[in-house]
């Protein structure tokens, strides 16, 4: 999804050399979660999650086609990429929630930490993929072949949902109306303090902090002076240090063992993503733009692991729907580094953003003692 991304913003710059228009690329992106996460996590504590998650992958697979296409016959402009990623965002509201909440689905519970963290595993080897073939692969077959091979491959992954086998979840939810069973959700994270703190915290690391992919065209364009290439090196560089971020934290996946390397991934995001926005060379860029992704890793997927380990099943999807706001707020996050762009250098956006996230990181840990999340009841 993220090299998805990432061909979209690429292709906006080509249509349009705006930072506003990149900003609206990932506010379309990511922005209708924001409204509609909360409705598919409900229907992922009502449905069956593997049948849900096939369908969406054929319709991500027809929108990926339908830009392959117009940008075949010449006929894409601007707006048709707007619509296309609101199309893919809207399908990730449904979609997100029901394919994190399966992994609880498929393995026992006492293996849930770790299935999560081998689960972050799988994102982060598409994000080393993705990016060292993004350059290569619009050079070769243009970038309506990128489109074209993202809309085989979701096919493909609708095949390997299909040979999948859950366990069944409860009915209990559909003896209540939707909007009752959207209200039980929201109130039950509003009485646990340690998720609704994970999920806050992780929404302002979206806002300021994961919106920074906004940018990177700019830094590859402007900054770098490399153009495609220097974009496709940084893609490639941040999943690297994604995947080595997922390896490492696999063996530390429980919740008492997490919180401090998810403290760790926290701060050091911040600083190595401070540190990214003032270096002046590709190759100082690359190896600050690694261990970004690798700290970035550490926090989301172990954002994940806690809230997973704490969260009853019967609530799971809406709960995992409701921390799909980290991805919406990114999208506000990129129309604010978008416009901030447009009016003052993009080091310096990026340098007020990192900071600000700074900032509210450590008055989150000093607010939220580790120890609050160690005696937290855990799922039995």
């Amino acid at each position: 999804m993220w090299t998805l991304i990432a061909g979209r913003l690429w292709l906006m710059k080509e249509l349009s050399d705006s930072p506003i228009m990149l900003g609206f690329v990932t506010a379309s992106s990511l922005g209708p979660m924001l409204f509609l996460t909360l409705w598919g996590g409900v229907i992922a504590d009502r449905v069956n999650r593997t049948k849900l998650i096939m369908i969406t992958r054929v319709l991500f697979a027809t929108i990926a086609f339908t830009t392959g296409v117009l940008i075949t016959f010449q006929l894409i402009v601007p707006w048709h990429v707007i619509v296309t990623s609101l199309a893919t965002s809207i399908l990730l509201a449904f979609d997100i929630p029901s394919r994190q909440a399966m992994v609880a689905n498929l393995v026992p519970k006492h293996l849930l930490p770790n299935a999560i963290s081998l689960y972050a595993l799988l994102p982060g080897g598409a994000s080393v993929i993705g990016p060292a073939l993004l350059s290569p692969t619009v050079t070769i077959i243009g970038l309506e072949g990128l489109f074209f091979l993202v809309g085989i491959a979701y096919l493909l992954t609708v095949v390997s949902f299909a040979l999948i086998k859950t366990r069944a979840i409860s009915n209990n939810n559909k003896g209540h109306s939707i909007w009752h069973n959207m209200k039980q959700g929201v109130f039950y994270i509003r009485n646990q303090r340690q998720i609704a703190s994970l999920i806050l915290i992780a929404i302002v690391f979206g806002v300021f902090g994961m919106s920074f992919t906004t940018l990177l065209p700019i830094f590859a364009d402007k900054v770098f002076l490399g153009g495609l290439n220097s974009y496709s090196l940084l893609l490639l560089a941040e999943g690297v240090g994604g995947l080595v971020g997922a390896i490492v934290i696999t063996k530390s996946a429980t919740v008492k063992s997490s919180i401090n390397l998810f403290i760790v991934g926290a701060v050091g995001f911040s600083l190595s993503l401070m540190l990214f926005s003032q270096s002046g060379s590709l190759t100082i860029g690359v190896g600050l733009i690694t261990l970004v992704g690798a700290t970035s890793v550490m926090f989301n997927t172990l954002n994940n692991v806690i809230i997973q380990t704490l969260v009853s099943e019967e609530y799971r999807g809406r709960v995992m729907s409701i921390h799909q706001f980290t991805w919406g707020s990114t999208a506000i996050g990129g129309l604010l580094l978008g416009y901030l762009a447009s009016i003052i250098p993009a080091p310096t956006t990026l340098l007020l953003s990192s900071l600000v996230l700074c900032i509210t990181i450590i008055i989150w840990i000093l607010i939220n003692p580790r120890k609050h999340f160690n005696n937290a009841p855990k799922v039995q």
